[in-house]
C-alpha cells in the first residue's frame, strides 16, 4: 500500500502549488543577496475563453470537430513537448505520441485507476495539495515502476502539463522490463503497436477498462471459403487490431483479372479483400459435398474499428540478392477515407452505425461500389470454375454469368433512377478518383454512402532503409487542426501539403529508379480515426489527469522550474578551489562558489570567512590563519607544480570576469605577520615555499614565522638564499646557524631531502641555485636550526620517513578494506606482519596477490622491498588463505595423459555419411586425452624425479596405478601451443632445462606407460597418419606418435638421415606399406589441424628428398604417409564443392573446433560470407506477466527497420 504522502493534488490548474514558507537559498556574496520563494517560479498557463460549439447533427459537426478548441485545455496556445530518445527508440516515440494525440485514448487511459491506490490518499492529496511528497519519483515502489498502464499515464500527464521542451520515456521501458540494451535495438513500429497493445490489454484484466483497447481499435474480418460446385460457404471470424497491406504483390498476373501495380491505399484494401481460387492439389475439401472440391477463398470486413491502424508493407524479401529491401513505391493515401465503397449490405456497417440509425436505414440496401467489384470478380471466379467442373456450355455458362450479375445489381441498387445506376455501374473506382487534400473537399458528400467515414490524423514515416533507420510521425491536433512534426524531442508544426508528399516515389537524391532505393523516407503506417458526432472527442482538459498523479506532477515540475532557475543562476557564477599551506607544507583546499562580477577584495573576503568557519578542522592538520582579513591576501596557485603565481595587489576593486578568473582557477590564500609587508610578484624570480622544521621537543614562540613564500633572482647562490632566509623569518644571533634542505616530491624518488649547505665552505655558498642545485619555483625549501652543522639533520631523518610513508589497501574476505600505512621501504614481510595483526591469522597461513582481484600475481619475495617491487601509495594487496609460495615456485596443473582414448565424434553422423574425423585431422591434443588431476607447487630448483615422485604419490593416493608399478612408469611431458613435445628425463633441473619453461598456471602431463621409462636425452617426437587417396579420407586409426633418440656429437646431415630412415621403418610397420612405396609430406610445425581439402594440394616425396626439409630439434613434427600404389583419385568440381560443404557443417556445428589455416573458405572458394546481427524479438514483460512469460513480436510478420 502506497504511503499518503506519495500522492497529491493541487486545486486549479497551476501548475506549481503554491509554497510561500518554503525558500530556496543560494549561496551570498557581498553584493548578491539571493533569495526566492517558490511561489515567484509559479506560472500558470493561459486558456482560451468561450462557449463550445453546439452540435446540431453529424453532417454539419464534421466541418467544425476539427476546428473545435475545448477552453478547459487550452493546450492549442502552447507548443507541443516532445520526447528524448534513450538509443534507438526513436519507433516507440512516434507510436507515443500518436496515442497521446488520441484523445479518446488518452481520456480512457486516464479514467483507468491504479488499484493500489487507497482512496483517503487522494482526498488527502485534494485537502492539502501543497504537502512535500515524502518519496521522488524515481523512489517509487516496485509495483508502480512495473506498471504499464500506470507509467503511461504519468507520461501523457507530463506531456500536458509540463513547460519542458521534452519529457524522458524511461520510467516506461523500465515498466516494460527493458534492460540498457534493450533500448538500443531497432524494431518496427507495426510490431510495438501490437505488442504494447496486448500488453496494455494483459495489464487492464480485471479492470473497469478490460476492453478499451478492443473497443478503440478491434475490428473484424469475415474469412469465408465457398465451394464452386455446391455453393457452400464455410467462414470464421478473425480480430485485428492493425491492417498489414500489400503495395507489391508477388506476381503481377491473376486467372481473374489482371493486377495492375498498386498506386494507391485504396488499392491496397481492394487487393487486400482480393478472392482467390483453391484448385488442382490446393482444392478444399468441402463439408457438404464430403470431398475436395474447387474453392474460392477471400475476406470480408465484418465490423470495422473505431481507429482504423493501416501499415503499408514496405519491406519485403530480395530472392536475387537474397537479402532485405525496403519498398518506395509511390502510395498515395486520402485525407478522408471512405470504408463504405469495402462494405455490403450484407457487412455491418462498423462503429459509426451504432450510433446513427437514422443515417444507417437510409444506407442500409446500398453496397460499395469497391465492395460491388469484388463481388462481381467473386462471382467471375465461380462461373470459370463451373464452366472447368461441369462443362457447361458458352451460352448456359453467359446465362448463369448474367443471372448472378442481374441478382447482384438488384441487390446492391436502389430501384429508383435505374438508368444512373446503370451508367454509374460502368464507372470503374479508378476512374472517380477524389483529391481528399485539396481545400475545397468537402467530406460532407461521402458520408451519401454510408457512415463510415474515417479522417486521416497520424502518419509514422520510416527513413532509411531495411536494415535500419529512423522513425518520426505527423500527428494532426484535434484542438486547432493543425499538423506537427514529432521527431523524438524536437517539434514542429507543418501544413498539409507537407503531409500529402509523404506517398514515397522519386528519390531526393536524384534516382530515376526511386522505387527501388534503399535509403528513402516514406509514409510507413496511417492511423485513421472514424467520423462520429456521437464519438469524437477532440481534447482532453487538465482536470480528467488522474487525482493522485497531479500533486506528483506538479511538484516535479516545481522542481524542474526550481532546477533551472538555480542553473541560469549558476551561469553568473564561478567554482574556485582555493588552497592553504600549513608550516610543514601540508595544504588543505575548498571549492568556494562565487559571483563572475565579485571584485578581488569581496572575494578575499568570502574565502577567508570560509576557510574561518572551518578553523576547528584548518588546527588539527596544524594550520593557523591570522586574525584579521588585512592579513591575507589572493595568488593565482598551479597545485600541479606547487608554485606562487602573481597576486591582485594593483587590482583589488576589479571584478574577477575583468581579470579573467574563470571556472575551476586555482588560487591560494597567503598570509603574513602584522608588521611585515606584502612583497610585490615578480615574475622572473624563484617563487620559493620555505617552511621551519621544528621538531617535537623543540621550544618555539607561537608568533615565530613558519612558512613563507620567497622569491629570490634565478641566479641567486645558496649564501644569498642563506641571508635571505635570516632576514625573513628574524632569525637572531642565537640562531643564525641552519641548515637548509630541498625536498623532492617525486613519487619513486631514492633520495628525497637533499642538502643545501652541508658546510658553510665559500665553495658551497657559492654554488647556483638553478644551476647546480637544480631550484625552481615550487620548490620547497626545509629550514633546520643547528648548533652542530656536522650532526646528523633530523630534518632529512623525518622528511624522508614522511617522503616514503604510503597507503596500502589491504582487501581480505568480506572484511572492509583495510588501510595500512607503511614506510616503502620495508618488506614484504613486515607488510605481512602488519595485516597479521589486523586480520589475526598467521603470516605463513596466507598469501599476499597483487592485481585487481583474487586472481593476481603472488608476492612471493618477502624479503624484497615494497620500493623494489614497485608497490606505491593506494595500491590494492589482496590477502587469500593458504601456505604462500616462495621464490621460483609454481603453481600448475597436473594432467593425465590417456593415449587409448578416441577423438569424440563432433556429428552424429549415420554409417553411410561421411566422419567428421575423415575429413579434418587434428594435430593437437583433444580435451579429451587430457584430464585434470589436481594442482600441484613445482619449484624451478626441482629435479625431473622430485617431480615424478611427487606425481606418484598423487596417483598412488587416488589409485591410478597398479601394484605392480614404480616411479618409472610414470612418464612426464612438456606442452606448448597443445601439442606434446618432448619427454622430461631423470638428472635435469627443471629451471635449466632450454625447452622448458615454468611460469603459473601451466600444465604438466603426466602419462602411465605399461613398462618402465627407458627413453633418455636428446630425443624428438614425431608422428604420422596415413591418408587413403583413393577414397580421400583420414584413417584416424592409423595416427601413431613416434620417439626418436639420436646422438647429438653427430653432423646434421646424418641426424637427419637417421631421422628418415627411422621414419620409413616405422611407417612401413605400422601401415603395412613396403619401404620403397612410403612417401612422405611435412606439415608445418604447430598447425591446429589439416583438412582434406588442404592435403589434397600437398605434394608427397620419397625419404630421400625429404631429408632437406626436416630439422632434428625438441620441437615436435609431423608428417602425412601415403602408399605410392594407391592410385589417388581426381576430384570433380561437384566432389570439392561437397568437401566444402560437409566442412562447413563441421564448423558450424561444433564451435569448439580450431580456424583451419589457409583452409577451403580462404583458398578453395571465392565466396564471402557475412556474418548479419541476430535479431532481437520485441517484449514487453508486464507486471502480471513477468513471473511467467512476457509478451513478444516472435509472431509478428513485421519487417523490423
Amino acid at each position: 500500500m502506497v504511503s499518503p504522502e506519495v500522492y497529491g493534488a493541487a486545486n486549479g490548474d497551476s501548475a506549481i502549488p503554491s509554497q510561500s514558507d518554503q525558500s530556496v537559498q543560494y549561496n551570498e556574496s557581498p553584493r548578491h543577496k539571493f533569495k526566492k520563494t517558490i511561489s515567484e517560479l509559479q506560472s500558470v498557463h493561459s486558456h482560451n475563453s468561450g462557449e463550445p460549439t453546439d452540435l446540431e447533427d453529424k453532417v454539419s459537426v464534421l466541418n467544425t470537430s476539427m476546428h473545435s478548441t475545448n477552453p478547459a485545455t487550452g493546450s492549442n496556445k502552447r507548443n507541443m513537448t516532445g520526447l528524448s530518445n534513450q538509443g534507438a527508440t526513436c519507433y516507440m516515440n512516434s507510436l507515443l505520441q500518436t496515442l497521446y494525440m488520441t484523445p479518446e485514448f488518452r481520456q480512457g487511459l486516464y479514467q483507468w485507476e491504479y488499484p493500489k491506490i487507497s482512496p483517503h490518499v487522494a482526498e488527502n492529496s485534494v485537502a492539502h495539495p501543497n504537502i512535500e511528497l515524502s518519496q521522488d519519483s524515481d523512489d517509487e515502489v516496485e509495483d508502480e515502476k512495473e506498471n504499464i498502464p500506470l507509467q503511461l499515464q504519468k507520461l501523457f500527464a507530463k506531456l500536458q502539463t509540463t513547460s519542458k521542451t521534452c519529457v524522458d520515456t524511461k520510467s516506461l521501458t523500465r515498466s516494460f522490463g527493458w534492460t540498457g540494451n534493450d533500448v538500443f535495438q531497432q524494431h518496427d513500429v507495426q510490431e510495438l503497436c501490437r505488442v504494447f497493445l496486448d500488453a496494455l490489454e494483459h495489464s487492464f484484466k480485471g479492470t473497469c477498462k478490460e476492453d478499451f483497447v478492443n473497443e478503440l481499435y478491434r475490428g473484424t474480418l469475415k474469412d469465408y471459403v465457398k465451394c464452386c460446385t455446391c455453393g457452400y460457404e464455410s467462414s470464421r471470424m478473425d480480430h485485428f487490431l492493425d491492417l498489414s497491406l500489400v503495395i507489391r504483390p508477388f506476381g503481377m498476373e491473376d486467372n481473374a483479372f489482371t493486377v495492375r501495380k498498386i498506386e494507391s491505399l485504396e488499392k491496397a484494401l481492394e487487393f487486400f479483400l482480393k478472392p482467390e481460387v483453391l484448385d488442382k492439389e490446393n482444392q478444399w475439401k468441402c463439408d457438404k459435398c464430403e470431398t475436395k472440391r474447387d474453392a474460392i477463398k477471400g475476406l470480408k470486413f465484418h465490423r470495422l474499428p473505431y481507429l482504423l491502424s493501416l501499415q503499408l508493407k514496405r519491406f519485403d524479401f530480395d530472392y536475387n540478392t537474397m537479402d532485405r529491401i525496403k519498398l518506395h513505391d509511390r502510395i498515395t493515401f486520402p485525407k478522408y477515407l471512405d470504408m463504405n465503397s469495402f462494405l455490403s449490405n450484407e457487412e455491418i456497417k462498423g462503429d459509426g452505425a451504432s450510433g446513427d440509425a437514422e443515417l444507417q436505414s437510409t444506407h442500409s440496401r446500398k453496397k460499395g461500389q469497391l465492395a460491388r467489384r469484388i463481388s462481381l470478380e467473386r462471382h467471375e471466379l465461380e462461373v470459370m470454375q463451373r464452366r472447368k467442373v461441369n462443362g457447361c456450355s458458352g451460352t448456359q455458362d453467359h446465362d448463369i454469368e448474367q443471372k448472378h450479375r442481374e441478382q447482384d445489381r438488384s441487390n446492391l441498387w436502389p430501384v429508383q433512377d435505374e438508368i444512373d445506376c446503370e451508367k454509374t455501374a460502368q464507372i470503374s473506382s479508378e476512374d472517380r478518383v477524389v483529391d481528399t487534400w485539396d481545400p475545397d473537399f468537402d467530406v460532407n458528400g461521402l458520408f451519401e454512402e454510408g457512415p463510415n467515414v474515417y479522417e486521416l490524423y497520424s502518419v509514422l514515416m520510416h527513413s532509411g532503409s531495411a536494415l535500419g533507420g529512423h522513425y518520426y510521425a505527423y500527428i494532426k491536433n484535434f484542438e486547432n487542426g493543425k499538423w506537427y512534426n514529432f521527431n523524438d524531442a524536437h517539434v514542429s508544426e507543418i501544413t498539409e501539403h507537407d503531409v500529402s508528399v509523404a506517398f514515397g516515389g522519386q528519390s531526393t537524391n536524384g534516382n530515376k529508379y526511386g522505387y527501388r532505393s534503399n535509403y528513402t523516407t516514406c509514409a510507413y503506417m496511417l492511423m485513421y480515426r472514424l467520423l462520429s458526432s456521437a464519438r469524437n472527442v477532440n481534447s482532453v482538459s487538465k482536470e480528467e489527469i488522474p487525482v493522485y498523479l497531479k500533486a506528483r506532477i506538479e511538484q516535479e515540475e516545481s522542481r524542474f522550474r526550481l532546477r533551472e532557475r538555480q542553473q541560469l543562476e549558476r551561469a553568473k557564477q564561478i567554482m574556485l578551489q582555493v588552497f592553504v599551506r600549513g608550516s610543514y607544507g601540508q595544504k588543505v583546499d575548498k571549492q568556494i562558489l562565487i559571483y563572475k562580477d565579485t571584485t578581488i577584495s569581496e572575494a578575499v573576503k568570502v574565502v577567508f570567512d570560509t576557510f574561518k568557519n572551518d578553523a576547528a578542522s584548518l588546527t588539527q592538520q596544524g594550520i593557523t590563519l591570522p586574525e584579521s582579513l588585512e592579513l591575507v591576501r589572493l595568488r593565482r596557485y598551479n597545485d600541479y607544480n606547487g608554485i606562487a603565481l602573481h597576486t591582485y595587489d594593483d587590482r583589488l576593486f576589479k571584478t574577477c570576469q575583468e581579470i579573467g578568473i574563470s571556472e575551476g582557477h586555482q588560487l591560494l590564500l597567503e598570509s603574513k605577520e602584522a608588521k611585515e609587508e606584502w612583497e610585490k610578484f615578480d615574475e622572473e624570480k624563484l617563487q620559493v615555499f620555505v617552511k621551519r622544521y621544528l621538531p617535537a621537543t623543540a621550544q618555539c614562540n607561537d608568533s615565530s614565522i613558519k612558512s613563507r613564500w620567497i622569491q629570490i633572482p634565478q641566479d641567486s647562490t645558496v649564501g644569498e638564499l642563506y641571508e635571505t632566509i635570516r632576514n625573513k623569518f628574524n632569525f637572531t644571533a642565537a640562531e643564525s646557524n641552519f641548515r637548509m634542505l630541498k625536498r623532492s616530491y617525486a613519487a619513486y624518488s631514492q633520495n628525497p631531502i637533499t642538502m643545501l649547505n652541508p658546510d658553510n665552505s665559500p665553495q658551497t655558498l657559492a654554488l647556483k641555485l638553478e644551476d647546480d642545485l637544480y631550484i625552481a619555483s615550487g620548490t620547497d625549501v626545509i629550514v633546520e636550526e643547528c648548533q652542530d652543522p656536522e650532526a646528523p639533520s633530523e630534518a632529512a631523518k623525518f622528511y624522508e620517513k614522511e617522503a616514503n610513508m604510503i597507503n596500502v589497501n589491504i582487501r581480505y574476505s568480506t572484511l572492509p578494506t583495510l588501510a595500512i600505512r607503511i614506510d616503502r621501504r620495508e618488506t614484504v614481510r613486515a607488510l605481512k606482519n602488519e595485516i597479521e595483526k589486523r586480520i589475526c591469522i598467521p603470516a605463513d597461513q596466507f598469501k599476499l596477490l597483487r592485481g585487481a582481484n583474487t586472481a593476481g600475481i603472488e608476492l612471493k619475495a618477502i624479503d624484497s622491498t615494497l620500493y623494489k617491487l614497485s608497490i606505491g601509495n593506494n595500491n590494492t594487496i589482496h590477502v587469500v588463505e593458504g601456505i604462500p609460495l616462495g621464490v621460483g615456485e609454481y603453481n600448475c596443473r597436473l594432467m593425465l595423459y590417456n593415449r587409448t582414448a578416441e577423438a569424440p565424434s563432433i556429428l552424429a553422423a549415420p554409417e553411410s555419411s561421411i566422419l567428421p574425423s575423415e575429413l579434418i585431422l587434428r594435430l593437437t591434443d583433444q580435451d579429451s586425452t587430457l584430464s585434470f588431476v589436481q594442482n600441484i607447487v613445482i619449484g624451478e630448483h626441482m629435479r625431473v624425479e622430485d617431480v615424478r615422485q611427487q606425481v606418484w604419490n598423487i596417483f598412488v593416493e587416488k589409485g591410478c596405478v597398479q601394484d605392480c608399478m614404480t616411479t618409472q612408469h610414470i612418464r612426464l611431458r612438456d606442452s606448448r601451443q597443445g601439442h606434446l613435445t618432448g619427454i622430461l628425463v631423470d638428472g635435469c633441473i627443471l629451471g635449466k632445462l632450454m625447452s622448458f619453461s615454468l611460469y603459473e598456471g601451466r600444465s604438466i602431463i603426466a602419462e602411465i606407460l605399461e613398462s618402465p621409462e627407458s627413453k633418455s636425452l636428446p630425443h624428438q617426437v614425431v608422428t604420422i597418419a596415413l591418408l587413403d587417396r583413393s577414397s580421400w579420407r583420414f584413417l584416424h586409426a592409423k595416427k601413431k606418435e613416434l620417439i626418436h633418440q639420436y646422438n647429438p656429437e653427430n653432423e646434421e646431415s646424418y641426424k637427419s638421415n637417421d631421422l628418415i630412415d627411422f621414419l620409413v621403418r616405422q611407417s612401413s610397420s605400422a601401415f603395412s606399406i613396403a619401404p620403397k612405396f612410403v612417401q612422405f609430406a611435412r606439415i608445418p610445425q604447430f598447425r591446429q589441424s589439416i583438412n582434406m581439402l588442404e592435403a589434397y594440394t600437398l605434394e608427397f616425396s620419397c625419404a630421400s628428398e625429404l631429408a632437406a626439409q626436416i630439422s632434428t630439434n625438441s620441437d615436435p613434427e609431423f608428417f602425412l604417409v601415403i602408399d605410392s600404389r594407391v592410385e589417388a583419385t581426381v576430384w570433380s568440381e561437384d566432389d570439392r564443392r561437397a568437401i566444402q560443404a560437409s566442412l562447413k557443417t563441421v564448423h558450424s556445428n561444433n564451435s569448439s573446433l580450431p580456424l583451419l589455416l589457409n583452409g577451403p573458405i580462404d583458398t578453395i572458394s571465392n565466396e564471402s560470407y557475412r556474418i548479419k546481427t541476430k535479431e532481437v524479438a520485441l517484449v514487453i514483460r508486464t507486471a502480471k506477466a513477468k513471473s511467467h512469460a512476457a509478451i513478444s513480436s516472435s509472431g509478428s510478420d513485421s519487417s523490423n527497420a
